[in-house]
Parts: C-alpha cells; structure tokens; sequence
C-alpha cells in the first residue's frame, strides 16, 4: 500500500519486496480508484519476455488496459501513439532503451498532452540500474533523464526485491532522488516456503554430474521429475547442462526423452522459440528450463543456479522463483565452486576494492591470504556437506564471515561461508539428501587394451557407415567418414570381442552421433566377430629399428633396386596414364614401389606409383607422374646409376647419426 499511496500523493519511492509478493499490484492499484481516471502509468520492464508476461497480468488479473511498446508490435508506430493519446491504455510497458527513443521522446515526452496525464514512472527490477547501467545496457544508467521531461509532481517508484546498501546507494543517485522526502520502504526478501541450501560441487565441472539429482533415479511418469528452472551464467554451460540432462534422461527413461521436457531458455533465441518454451513450461506438469528468465510461474518447485553468480542478488531473485503459487513451497539449490570455501573472509578488507598504485599490493596481499588459510578451513565452513559420503555435520564457528557492505559480490562469499542460516539446509539437513550427487567411484574403469585392426570389421563398419549415409544423410555437404571417422574404425576395430557396455563407454561421450545411430551400430558391433590381433613388441621393433639405422643397411635399403638383376623390359599390360595428350607412363594400381621388380619393372627411389598420386584423369595425377622417371632398356643404367649416386652422396652429406 505504500507504494501506491506514493503515486497518489505525488512521492517518490524506494520499495524492497520479495518475490512473489505483489509488487505488480504497485502499478495497478492507483487505476482502482475514479480519481485518477484518464491518467497513465509509464512502467519500464528490463526484458521482453517480463513486459509480455505483465500484459497478460495486467489484463487477466487487474482488467486493465496495456500495451508493450517493443520491436515485435510495431513500437512507437502511428497507430499505437494515437491510441496512447487518445486515452486507450492505463499502463505503457516500456524498455529502458524505449523510453530514451528519439521516437519516445519527440512523440510523447515533449507532447504536453500526453506528459499531464502522466500518473507516474515505475522501474520495475531497479537493481539492475545499478547491474547492468555500467556495462552492457548503459541506458539503464540513465534513466534519470525521462525526468527532465515530466511534471515536478510525477514520481518515480523504484520497485526491487534485491536492495543492498550498494545498490541502494546508486539508485537514489541514478534516478534523481532528493536527499529527503522519499519514501523507503523494506518490506525484506525473506521467502519462509522456500527453503535454501548451498553445496560444494564434488565432481569435475565439466561432467555436470553434480546436476543428477534433478532426473531423479527412477522415473515412471512425467510427474515424478519436480519442475525446475536450472540456472547458469554462461550460455555454453546452459547447452552443455541441457545435453547433459537430456542424457541423463534417456538412460532413465527412453520413453519421456523425446517428449521436450528439458529446453534451453537465453537471449540467443528468437522472441517466437522464447514465447513457444515459456507457454510450454507454464502448461507442463514437471519440465525443466535452464537459463530462464524467471517470469511468474506459481508451480516451480526447484530452482538451482549453476555456480556463483555475479552478486549476491542474482541468487536471491532467481531463488525466489520458486513456489510463487499459493500453499506451495519449494527448494533453491546453490551449487557452488570448491574455492568458494579456501577463500579466508575473517576480514571484509579482503574484498575491498584498493585504489591508486597499491592495486598490485593488494592482489599479492590476496593471494598469500589464500595460500595461509589454515588446513581445514574449508571443511570447517562446509565444503563437504550434501557429499555422497553423507558427511553433513556442522562444526559451530566462534566468529562470523564479516560482510563488506560495498563488496562488488555484495557479501556473496560471506553467505557461501555462513553456517547458522535460519530455513535453510542447516536447520534441516535432510534437505541435503534431495540434492545429494552419486556416489564417487574411485576406481577407474580401465581402458580396453588395443591391437592391430581387425580387417574383417573394418570393412563391416565402412560398409555400414556408407549405408547410413545414404539413407539417412545423402543430401548433407559431408561425406560418409563424418558419421564414422577412419580412426574410430580402427580403434572399434581393434579391441576384440569385447561387451556392450565397453562400446558404450568408449562412444557415448566422444562419438556425436550416439543418440541418433548408437542403438544401430552397437547391435552391428556386437554381431561381429572381431578377433584380438596381439601387436607386436616394442622392444622387437626397437631392436629392429635399431639395427636398420646404420649407414651399411640405410644405403642399401635407398639403393637396394640397382642390385637386382636386369630384366628385359616388356611394355606390360597395365594403365596408361595420359599426359600432354601425347606421353604415356605405366601405373601399378595400389602397389608399392618395391612391386615393381616382381612385375617386370626395377623399382627406382623417388619413383611414384597409383597409390601416392592423386588418381588419373586429375592435373595432380598429371604432375605427379611428370615428375617420374619412365624406365626403358636404354635409358635403365643411366637411371639406376644416377640413383645410387645420388642416394651415396645425401648419405655423406648427412654426416654420422645420418
């Protein structure tokens, strides 16, 4: 009611409310009342997708009449600004880039009939003045501008659920508050439904393994999983979290994998796929969204955020997403960094920004703070409770994290550190069980031992992947190997008979076509038969190696051709490659130089066959080949002569170790 009775006594004010709490009832409460019948309200909204979630509150809840001003209903288009001064809306919804609009400005905030019906300007999530204004969206900095505009008389109401003494500060500055005379009210954050718990990550982060308890271990229905919003700073880590789910979902049931029950949800998409998913989650019994924007959806049960974010108040607006509705209540996870517990907080100082030069002090002060930390200070502040082991004991602390009330993180880390947290995991540790990763499983599995590939499969499995390819792939600009690389036939086809679950293993994660054509080559693999070739040792081919590296054995091995006896040179009846449209030079298909004696044809070093060259009928073919000497019964000594000079004079030049 405070704020209402703000607008209607001309006031400006700051509100701090949780969320859920009616703070959209601020904008619509003074429209109740016949006496400011034909005013207006100016609301500025930070994203797209919360000015059309408010239209539809608006109307459905209120009765009121509003319009969003935005780039998917035509803006400030002629037609929406005659029937704003015509009297049509109660209450505009605006971006902080719309409102500074040269468009916004010179049709409406210099026409005077609209600015006397201006009732007043509400700056819904103001926390983000003080967020965003000083990075990515630089307007919201200047929001004090619209002011200069507006009759003295029109307040401005400033409506957050995340107010710190830094945030606050800003925003009285940012948006032109006078010293005195403003309304404050702080009504607190607190949500007594939603119960908060904070848990060190115990797996790599890079395995999201930590996130399992979302899809729980056994899942019959589209009900047994809880309706999430899943959280993460990073649109890269959203997909990947997305992936992971999805995995995790098909290995628990195949059967609700396909049915669309976890989406990615970030500014990446387009307003239609953004507008699509939110009215999906908000009819679907237990999806999940990760990266959501957070819009009012009263049946949330869980909400974990992936991670710290930037501050302290990003997690307690995403935290208080959860069971907005009526009798609900719900659980808001943070799932935190190992180092958020090795970082010693005995002092605010600590995270104290230091001006002028001694900035580079302060960070080499910091890091042998770190480094001094005493040995089990992180278990001492909870880095292993909530683990698989079930090690959930609470060590009392004689002192408090301080709080630096102007840290950047606004006290983020002092509320990692802070066990005697009232409704949160500390009072009730079995919270902990519903967020409890799986067990960790100390011995490795043991990678299959490799030999040389299996001739027989290697065909099966080109032969395969050819197939795929054309029925499933035919009109892609890849080939066949992109299904199936050369290097994973040899390694599939090298291990043996071996079960299953071992190609599971090796293809699941690193092989991207798993989900699509996996269930299809493991049943191909597991009909093959698929010898074990043993390799041979490496210390016989050291030993080998070793013995053919002196010099006697290098020349002879160059040279080794012109010590076969002469045959009489016979045109052979093999391809004849064209060059020039006149010249004509025989081709061994697939064979290698040291073939040629058998044919009839003495090997000479450098020579090049079918198999190096690129294949006739191409221009490498024909260079290839041009560069190669024909061999005749007269010009033979003179070839073979010129090679093993050649190859006697590049063996001295090498020196010993050749």
């Amino acid at each position: 009611m405070a704020g209402i009775k703000a607008q209607l006594e001309g006031s400006d004010a700051i509100i701090q409310a949780a969320t859920g709490s009616g703070k959209t009832a601020i904008a619509a409460g003074p429209h109740l009342w016949d006496g400011v019948k034909g005013r207006i309200t100016i609301m500025v909204c930070p994203l797209l997708a919360l000015e059309e979630e408010m239209v539809n509150t608006f109307r459905d809840e209120f009765g009121l009449s509003v319009v969003a001003l935005n780039s998917t209903n035509g803006a400030c288009s002629p037609l929406v600004i005659s029937r704003i001064l015509g009297g049509e809306y109660h209450i505009i919804l605006v971006s902080p880039e719309m409102l500074q609009s040269r468009t916004f400005i010179n049709r409406l905030l210099r026409n005077p009939q609209f600015t006397r019906r201006v009732l007043s300007v509400i700056v819904d999530e103001a926390h983000c003045i003080s967020h965003w204004g000083a990075n990515f969206r630089k307007k919201f900095a200047s929001l004090g501008i619209a002011r200069a505009f507006l009759p003295r008389n029109v307040p401005v109401i400033a409506v957050t659920a995340t107010l710190t003494a830094r945030v606050r500060k800003d925003l009285l500055s940012k948006l032109h508050f006078a010293k005195t005379g403003f309304v404050s009210r702080n009504e607190g954050n607190h949500r007594p439904n939603v119960s908060l718990m904070v848990r060190a990550c115990e797996y790599p982060q890079s395995s999201y393994r930590d996130l399992d308890f979302i899809i729980p271990n056994s899942i019959h229905t589209v009900a047994d999983i809880p309706k999430t919003y899943v959280y993460a700073d990073n649109i890269k880590a959203g997909g990947d979290i997305v992936d992971h789910l999805q995995s995790l979902l098909r290995s628990r049931n195949p059967t609700l994998a396909t049915a669309g029950l976890i989406r990615p949800f970030n500014a990446a998409f387009s307003q239609e796929y953004k507008r699509e998913a939110m009215a999906a989650f908000r009819r679907a019994p237990d999806p999940e969204l990760t990266e959501s924007l957070g819009c009012n959806i009263p049946d949330v049960d869980l909400v974990v955020q992936w991670k710290l974010p930037a501050t302290l108040s990003n997690w307690i607006q995403r935290a208080g997403r959860a069971a907005r509705g009526r009798g609900r209540t719900g659980l808001a996870v943070l799932l935190v960094e190992r180092s958020a517990y090795s970082i010693d907080l005995s002092t605010a100082g600590g995270q104290r920004p230091v001006k002028g030069r001694q900035r580079g002090k302060k960070n080499q002060a910091g890091e042998n703070a770190k480094r001094k930390i005493p040995k089990d200070y992180a278990k001492s502040h909870g880095v292993n409770r909530g683990s698989s082991q079930g090690k959930d004991e609470i060590i009392p602390l004689p002192n408090e994290p301080l709080v630096d009330l102007d840290a950047v993180d606004e006290g983020l880390l002092s509320f990692v550190s802070t066990l005697p947290v009232p409704c949160c995991d500390i009072c009730d540790p079995s919270l902990l069980d519903r967020t409890r990763p799986p067990k960790v499983t100390l011995a490795k599995v043991k990678p299959p031992r490799r030999g040389k590939p299996y001739p027989g499969v290697q065909v099966e499995l080109e032969s395969w992947r050819e197939t795929v390819w054309q029925r499933d792939h035919v009109h892609a600009h890849y080939d066949s190997t992109a299904i199936l690389d050369d290097s994973t036939i040899d390694l599939l086809s090298s291990i043996g008979e071996v079960d299953d679950t071992v190609y599971t293993e090796l293809l699941e994660t690193a092989w991207i076509w798993w989900d699509l054509h996996g269930p299809e080559l493991l049943r191909l693999l597991t009909s093959l038969d698929c010898p074990f070739i043993q390799r041979a040792s490496t210390r016989s081919n050291r030993r080998s190696s070793s013995g053919s590296s002196s010099k006697r054995m290098r020349i002879e091995r160059n040279a080794g051709a012109s010590r076969q006896q002469f045959v009489p040179w016979v045109p052979p009846s093999l391809p004849m490659v064209p060059f020039m449209g006149s010249l004509g030079y025989p081709v061994i298909p697939n064979h290698h130089p040291g073939d040629l004696v058998a044919s009839g044809i003495p090997a000479v070093p450098g020579a090049v066959t079918s198999r190096q060259s690129s294949g006739p009928g191409t221009p490498q073919a024909y260079t290839t080949f041009a560069q190669t000497t024909l061999l005749t019964p007269d010009n033979w000594n003179t070839v073979s002569t010129r090679a093993r000079g050649g190859r006697r004079g590049r063996s001295r030049g090498r020196g010993q170790g050749g």
